[in-house]
C-alpha cells in the first residue's frame, strides 16, 4: 500500500498527505521547495501545514538573520 494512502487511512486528506510526505523527505524547508514536491500551490500549502501542526506531526520555526 502506497505512504500516501496509509496517511489519508490515517485521516490525512490527499493534500495534506501529499505536504507530510514532502516534509519528511526534504527535512527542514521553506515553503516553496516543500510546495513544489508536493505539488501543491504555495499560497494553499500554510493550510495544509497548519493543520499538519495541529496534529503534530510537525513543528513550524522561525529562523530570524
Amino acid at each position: 500500500m502506497p505512504k500516501e494512502d496509509i496517511l489519508k487511512h490515517l485521516g490525512l486528506s490527499e493534500k495534506e498527505a501529499k505536504t507530510y510526505l514532502a516534509i519528511l523527505e526534504l527535512g527542514s524547508s521553506t515553503i516553496k521547495p516543500i510546495s513544489d514536491k508536493a505539488g501543491i500551490k504555495r499560497t494553499s500549502i500554510y493550510n495544509f501545514i497548519d493543520r499538519l501542526v495541529e496534529m503534530g506531526l510537525i513543528t513550524r520555526s522561525t529562523i530570524r538573520n
